[in-house]
């Protein structure tokens, strides 16, 4: 029995494929940076490249928005476990960098609760700034 697909209903079953494949990435690497000793894994990093890859290809800022957030999540990760205070200062500017992504893209599509969490992230990392002073 052969199936009888239309290019669009195989265009949907594909689309629906790559987003399931991309939101793997992206909760793969969001347990990675939960664990500490993962989070600087170069793994947890490819896992938020292939996602923002795809979400940025299928045009879902959410998704994007949420790499961002979670490579704001890392960069606070590493900060807590490095003592160089290059590192340190480079790691904030990375993440007040994913934060102002993550936030601009919340921002574009109404996000409120996205939103929220950003905000709670601008106010760690400057708590973190203040305690490298």
């Amino acid at each position: 029995m052969a199936l009888d697909l239309s290019k669009t209903d195989l265009s949907r079953c594909l689309q629906s494929k790559t987003l399931w494949l991309t939101l793997a990435h992206l909760k793969i690497a969001e347990a990675s940076v939960c664990d500490a000793g993962l989070a600087g894994d170069v793994a947890t990093a490819r896992h938020l490249d292939a996602a923002e890859s795809i979400f940025m290809r299928l045009g879902w800022k959410e998704g994007h928005a949420r790499v961002w957030e979670q490579r704001s999540h890392r960069a606070i990760a590493l900060l807590k476990s490095n003592t160089d205070a290059r590192l340190r200062s480079s790691l904030l500017d990375e993440a007040a960098i994913a934060n102002r992504n993550a936030y601009s893209l919340y921002e574009s599509i109404q996000n409120s609760r996205g939103l929220g969490r950003i905000e709670a992230l601008f106010k760690q990392t400057e708590d973190e700034k203040r305690g490298m002073r």
